[in-house]
């Protein structure tokens, strides 16, 4: 996925129950310059009382902050 522009940022669950880990992995270093980052759940949709909830709020706004350059 060159042609991404695009910044990114890849969120997996470590424990996926519908998508392996490999596949997050393999999304992401396919598209330049995207950032990985794995959650402690088995949801491949994140929900609020997952233990990486948090985690993954607090990487969105430190990223959508990065790539904001604020």
């Amino acid at each position: 996925m060159p042609s991404v522009t695009t910044p990114t940022l890849v969120v997996h669950a470590l424990d996926d129950a519908i998508q392996p880990m490999e596949q997050g992995r393999i999304l992401a270093s396919e598209i330049p310059d995207a950032r990985f980052l794995t959650l402690d759940s088995r949801n491949h949709i994140p929900l609020p009382q997952d233990a990486g909830w948090s985690r993954m709020v607090q990487a969105a706004a430190q990223f959508l902050k990065d790539v904001s350059g604020t």
